[in-house]
């Protein structure tokens, strides 16, 4: 039908359009380098960005203090929470973050992606919440750039999401899916977000485990 052949048209001029992606760093290692995960998770962007015209961009959005000397390859520039240091690490402070460079953006991004870790799954939904998205979890394959396959049933069953209410989709992707990009020398100016603390929490501290 020609209203068939209308979407097909548009969604084949979406693809030829630069993709802008925002990717939610995990917290940076002791070292202060970058997470597998978060190398994981730029892949997964530089996978969707493939859709556009090449003038794509991907943030990497960092809240650490610190900046590390070697980034996943594919970012093209970086924003750092700038808060208390006791509310860095808080996902409210951090879902707040995420708003606030959709803000300054001046346009909304294509995708905002965090790794499907515990530490994105408390800050992708409290991101859902203020920018009034619906996000699609645990991502291990991209099919296209609105169509995903996540794991339900606990694991039991594949499901084919397809993601097109919003001109912004939300996501949190399976490292262990995902390769992890290249490192590759940072060089790029800093832009700072000065976020307020959320004040009802503090990151304290953690303890990890290791067998």
């Amino acid at each position: 039908s020609s209203f068939s052949q209308q979407q097909q048209f548009l969604r084949s001029q979406q693809r030829l359009a630069a993709v802008s992606t925002l990717v939610v760093s995990e917290p940076l290692l002791a070292d202060g380098s970058i997470s597998p995960s978060t190398q994981s998770t730029v892949t997964a962007a530089n996978k969707l960005a493939a859709n556009g015209d090449g003038n794509n961009t991907i943030s990497l959005l960092l809240c650490d203090a610190g900046v590390p000397t070697e980034i996943p390859e594919g970012v093209t520039d970086i924003l750092r929470i700038v808060s208390d240091e006791g509310g860095l690490r808080v996902s409210e402070t951090i879902a707040s973050a995420i708003e606030m460079a959709s803000k300054e953006k001046g346009e909304p991004f294509d995708y905002i992606i965090a790794s499907a870790s515990k530490f994105g799954s408390t800050v992708v939904p409290r991101a859902a919440s203020l920018l009034k998205l619906s996000p699609v979890t645990d991502v291990i394959e991209i099919v296209s750039e609105d169509t995903f396959i996540r794991p339900m049933y606990a694991g039991n069953a594949l499901a084919e999401v397809r993601a097109t209410d919003t001109p912004t989709k939300l996501l949190s992707v399976r490292p262990t899916s995902f390769e992890k990009a290249d490192l590759v020398l940072s060089d790029f100016k800093i832009q700072d977000l000065n976020v307020p603390a959320f004040d009802k929490a503090v990151f304290v501290g953690e303890v990890v485990s290791t067998s």
